[in-house]
């Protein structure tokens, strides 16, 4: 037991002396301004989170938390391990228990902190990094929702269907050529306009001028969408309700 305990106080106070150095960078780096452009932040914060990896690894707090974690657990069940139940209920022992209790809520503490500066040093970067990928997505969907406005409906004719079941079909054409496309693409649009005002409001930024020329699209091909659907499906309907009234007309045998 006293070995094992003796290595992991060399090894705490390994890790004592570089944590101070540790933190020091750790503030260092927040300092630094993020780059303006999308493919520049991406490798700021690739770089250094690659950076702060290192610097945990070489700072060695997490493996400390792991063998002090190790050390409680036996102290808390001696009878698991004979040097440890060897020295059960001696006074060094309940020393060396409280000792290595309040050791771990020390370790735990440093971890937190290092964690916390980590997240408050590239938190704004983070965050500026996920508007720039969203606009990037905003761009691709803007895209399709053009694309399908030009191709498919600023050119769609409204045929008035001659029966009803030409009326069903052309519903069910639409649905699936268009309406079904043009919902996913709304869907797209909104979860990333959605996300961004999260973004923003976490950050207390202003919106965004792109966000607004996506609800805009967006509302323009929903508008588009579902005045050519309501008009097909209003003309099922006419035939639907003009072939029931009609078979009601019709005598059901002589007079």
């Amino acid at each position: 037991m006293r070995n094992e305990i003796n290595e992991f106080v060399q090894e705490f106070l390994s890790v004592v002396q570089r944590l101070p150095s540790c933190i020091s960078t750790l503030q260092a780096l927040s300092r630094l301004p993020p780059p303006s452009t999308f493919s520049e932040l991406r490798h700021f914060c690739s770089a250094n989170e690659a950076e702060f990896q290192q610097l945990r690894r070489e700072l060695g707090l997490d493996e400390l938390l792991t063998h002090c974690e190790s050390v409680v657990e036996k102290l808390r069940y001696p009878e698991k391990e004979p040097c440890y139940q060897a020295m059960a209920g001696t006074a060094l022992f309940t020393h060396t228990a409280f000792d290595m209790r309040q050791n771990h809520s020390r370790i735990t503490a440093a971890v937190e902190k290092v964690e916390l500066l980590w997240q408050q040093a590239f938190s704004k970067a983070r965050l500026q990094l996920q508007v720039f990928q969203l606009r990037e997505d905003a761009l691709q969907i803007t895209e399709q929702i053009k694309t399908l406005l030009q191709e498919k409906l600023q050119p769609y004719k409204i045929e008035i269907a001659k029966d009803a079941a030409e009326a069903v079909m052309l519903v069910s054409e639409f649905q699936a050529a268009v309406h079904t496309p043009a919902m996913a693409l709304i869907l797209c649009a909104e979860d990333v306009i959605h996300t961004v005002a999260e973004i923003l409001l976490y950050d207390g930024q202003t919106r965004e001028r792109w966000v607004l020329d996506v609800e805009r699209l967006k509302e323009k091909l929903r508008s588009a969408v579902n005045f050519i659907l309501q008009t097909l499906r209003a003309i099922s309907s006419y035939h639907h309700h003009y072939n029931k009234a009609s078979q009601q007309l019709v005598p059901s045998g002589p007079l």
